[in-house]
């Protein structure tokens, strides 16, 4: 080692180990609930040791900007007492998987460093790199991605719904029943103003009429897979406007739906990830404007201030209207609802970039972007990606991608460690 002692080897490793030791440990044990945001909001406040037991784990899932702000604590010396060695193994870690200005902070820190310590510190990056790096977590968590068709995965004819189970107006009144009592709520209110009639505007009843709920109209979208008998099952909304109304009985009504089953060598097999929607209280344009005139509005209200400039939060709820009833609106809005969802989620708006990984995988058929989307959200700690992708490993959607019982149970075990219930059970069924 060019004059440098085992001893001063084996210091030096040690403290370099200690971290990813520990990281190991969860690869394992997986015991972490950590998120990307806390950490973050930890280095803000300054609590440097909470952000890197935040930190640590994340490393573990390949989260380079966990490794990139390990790096950057230890050369400040807010952990490790400063160690730039245990610095430049993190940044070249980071770097390894391309995350911005790592590779520019690495070669800074390592030009720092004296000769014996550069060899040293390349020594305990590879080894670092071997245990938690790119190519080893590829190799260990991370979906494969195939060119050449899985011939045991492919299906030759895709499963197809044969008979739609229809609602019954009863079933919908059933759900009505709430924006009934809001508006018997409302009416008497108006009732009370008009009697009283003291220093009341004169348009406070215009203004109470304005909350009454109308009979909204719906849209879901259900994924689900379909058996060998044309029978859906795990069917799991995606998708729903107005949020969770209709959702319960949409799930029934796809369940007593039938299908004809997906086939394989000319054999009837199991098909996952199927698509179902449903619209609700709408068939047309006329009666969207007609009958829906307070979401319209609501629509209108939206479009005008995306044209005009808004935040993320209204560019989503505009991108959700879109998607659930843009084409029983008359717009001539230049952009389409996947075209928003695509910017806010490189943006980084969370609800935006899962719900953009999902079009994708599940109505685009795009695995590749879809799985990248969700293994970068997985790597922040979100719980319903890190279970959506152990599912889609054990229940492989395409012939492209490589199903993997032992990946699977990495990425299940992980959303089933913070109570998710369908992790808890897919884990339940993997022998």
């Amino acid at each position: 080692m060019n004059g440098v002692s085992n001893s001063a080897i084996n210091t030096v490793m040690q403290k370099v180990t200690r971290v990813f030791i520990a990281a190991l440990v969860l690869q394992y044990s997986l015991i972490s609930n950590a998120t990307i945001e806390q950490a973050r909001n930890a280095i803000v406040d300054k609590n440097y040791q909470e952000a890197e037991s935040l930190l640590t784990p994340l490393t573990v899932l390949g989260n380079a900007e966990a490794q990139f702000e390990l790096g950057i604590l230890a050369y400040k010396g807010y952990i490790d007492n400063g160690d730039k060695i245990n610095a430049f193994s993190w940044l070249f870690l980071a770097s390894e998987a391309d995350f911005p200005n790592a590779s520019v902070f690495a070669q800074k820190v390592f030009s720092e460093l004296s000769t014996s310590d550069q060899e040293l510190a390349l020594n305990t990056a590879a080894t670092l790199s071997k245990g938690i790096g790119k190519q080893r977590l590829k190799a260990d968590i991370f979906p494969e991605i195939v060119q050449t068709p899985i011939q045991a995965q492919v299906i030759d004819k895709q499963a197809s719904e044969s008979y739609r189970f229809q609602l019954e107006p009863d079933d919908i009144q059933l759900i009505d029943r709430r924006a009934e009592a809001n508006n018997k709520r409302v009416a008497q209110q108006a009732q009370l103003i008009s009697r009283l009639n003291r220093g009341y505007r004169h348009n406070a009843f215009d203004n109470l009429k304005k909350i009454e709920l109308e009979d909204e109209p719906g849209f879901v979208i259900v994924k689900h897979n379909v058996n060998q008998l044309g029978q859906a099952v795990d069917p799991e909304v995606i998708f729903s406007a107005p949020d969770d109304r209709f959702d319960e009985l949409i799930i029934e009504s796809i369940l007593k739906s039938k299908y004809t089953p997906a086939t394989r060598h000319g054999e009837a097999v199991e098909q996952f990830g199927v698509i179902s929607t449903r619209r609700i209280g709408v068939s047309g344009k006329s009666i969207f404007h007609t009958e829906h005139p307070q979401r319209y509005k609501h629509f209108l209200r939206l479009r005008r201030q995306v044209t005009e400039g808004t935040d993320d939060v209204t560019m989503y709820r505009y991108a959700t209207m879109l998607r659930a009833f843009g084409d029983l609106i008359v717009t001539d809005s230049p952009i389409s609802y996947t075209d928003i969802l695509k910017d806010l989620a490189e943006k980084g708006y969370v609800k935006a970039q899962y719900e953009y990984a999902e079009h994708l995988i599940f109505e685009k058929n795009d695995i590749s972007q879809g799985t990248d989307w969700l293994l970068t959200l997985a790597q922040n700690g979100h719980v319903q990606a890190q279970y959506r992708l152990g599912e889609l490993l054990l229940r492989p959607t395409s012939d492209t991608l490589v199903q993997s019982k032992e990946k699977a149970q990495f990425w299940l075990s992980l959303a089933a460690k913070q109570q998710h219930k369908k992790a808890i059970n897919l884990l339940s069924n993997i022998s």
